[in-house]
């Protein structure tokens, strides 16, 4: 990234696996992870705290899911920066993703090569 200052990134995922796995990704792109959530309650209580220029948010998350977590993020900010990394195929459920206005939407299974290219779009 061309940015001089370093990205703040919220990372939503309720599989320790999976933020570590992600959180690597974004320190390779000199992304700084300001915070972490499991659950949609934390995500959205995080991103009003710290206000990070990017969520990356899973969409399977602890006591509700993240397409809650996206829908009450945009309503406290409709310019809201998120990218959503899901092992979840599901058409129906990804074009009802699409439809909150997300930024893009990768596949776990791709995250490494996908993410990073999500993200450089982005900014």
């Amino acid at each position: 990234m061309s940015n001089k200052k370093k990205l703040q990134v919220l990372l939503c995922d309720d599989s320790a696996y999976s933020r570590s796995r992600i959180g690597k990704i974004l320190q390779s792109l000199d992304c700084d992870i300001v915070a972490e959530a499991e659950d949609a309650e934390t995500s959205v209580k995080l991103f009003r705290e710290k206000k990070p220029d990017l969520v990356i948010m899973d969409l399977v998350l602890r006591a509700s899911t993240g397409q809650d977590a996206i829908s009450e993020i945009f309503v406290v900010d409709s310019s809201a920066k998120i990218v959503v990394v899901t092992i979840l195929n599901d058409q129906e459920t990804l074009d009802r993703v699409k439809e909150l206005g997300v930024s893009d939407i990768v596949n776990k299974k791709h995250v490494d090569r996908d993410l990073p290219d999500a993200i450089n779009s982005l900014f």
